[in-house]
């Protein structure tokens, strides 16, 4: 494809993980068909014949290699195209909404590929909008607006600009006498993001009046992309003092969390109430969201920090029994 306008140039060999499966011939078998997209990809035939084995152990289909990929599901589709595109060992790579392909064992062999290539010395330009997979993969990031560049700079700096302009909405929310104007997430160095299991995380909730209110707590709340709540606690129940507003007061409540979690993605929300009379002033759903990583492959929510210990192998005695 040309560009719109200006010019590219190309020094070196680029690859793209777009549309994986494209290429492929469906009458063909997968083994002809990996013979074929790298091919396309700027692989000679002897390098593909290298790389055979280790792109058919990548995909996990060599029960079906020779298969026509017509009679393959869309999954398998995908991962022999993510297999042998994966495998081109490019100075480019750019990569387009891939990661999600196949089951959740696959998902991470992908993510694993990707990081190899990173380490090779290969520049990768990711494009997503899954920030957990670019606070993870990425260093430097650009934002963009329909096609008008935001800002480029550290992942982390990119990604709060990009909740910024999702939280501007709230703005009409300030009117209210008692609202809570701001959440931020940060940890010991500053605002951020991107947190490994077991960091030190704090939540700093903004309230502002514009009345006089009294007997008020601060709740937040924790949830997972399927707004699953994980974790809620308030200032009442942590043993704080409940606390009054006059008019033109603010005041910022902090929580230190440790953030013992699965790796995922998990929002904040937060409210301000009067527990004694269960009156709650403001509400903000999902007002920021922050990814957690793991060294080790968890799933679920909670991160338990599991180790494991195995016996040796040992002969049994058979049991007989009598009746």
């Amino acid at each position: 494809m040309k560009p719109t306008k200006g010019t590219v140039k190309v020094n070196g060999r680029l690859s793209a993980l777009i549309e994986v499966s494209a290429g492929f011939h469906p009458d063909l078998t997968g083994r002809e068909n990996v013979f074929l997209k790298g091919v396309i990809l700027g692989m000679s035939r002897k390098e593909i014949q290298q790389r055979f084995d280790e792109i058919v152990a990548f995909s996990g289909l060599a029960e079906f290699i020779d298969t026509p990929v017509k009679r393959y599901s869309s999954g398998m589709f995908a991962r022999l195209g993510f297999a042998v595109a994966s495998h081109v060992d490019p100075d480019i790579l750019i990569v387009d909404e891939v990661l999600s392909v196949g089951d959740t064992a696959f998902q991470k062999k992908c993510v694993e590929r990707m990081t190899q290539v990173m380490h090779s010395g290969a520049t990768v330009v990711f494009v997503s909008h899954n920030l957990r997979a670019v606070a993870e993969l990425c260093t430097r990031s650009l934002l963009l607006d329909r096609g008008r560049v935001l800002m480029i700079g550290p992942t982390d700096e990119v990604i709060r600009k990009y909740f910024v302009g999702i939280r501007e909405w709230r703005a009409r929310d300030l009117g209210r006498d008692l609202c809570i104007a701001n959440i931020h997430v940060r940890g010991v160095g500053g605002l951020r993001n991107h947190f490994q299991a077991g960091d030190r995380a704090y939540v700093d909730v903004k309230v502002t009046s514009r009345g006089d209110y009294e007997r008020l707590a601060v709740f937040i709340s924790i949830k997972n992309p399927e707004l699953v709540e994980v974790f809620n606690t308030s200032t009442e129940r942590l043993g704080a003092r409940s606390f009054s507003l006059h008019k033109g007061e603010e005041l910022t409540c902090t929580f230190a969390l440790d953030l013992h979690l699965a790796p995922g993605t998990y929002y904040v929300s937060g409210s301000i109430l009067r527990y004694d009379i269960q009156k709650e002033y403001d509400d903000w759903e999902s007002a920021e969201t922050f990814f957690v990583s793991a060294d080790q492959d968890i799933k679920g929510v909670a991160n338990l920090y599991p180790a494991v210990s195995i016996s040796e192998v040992q002969e049994y005695e058979s049991l007989s029994i009598q009746t």
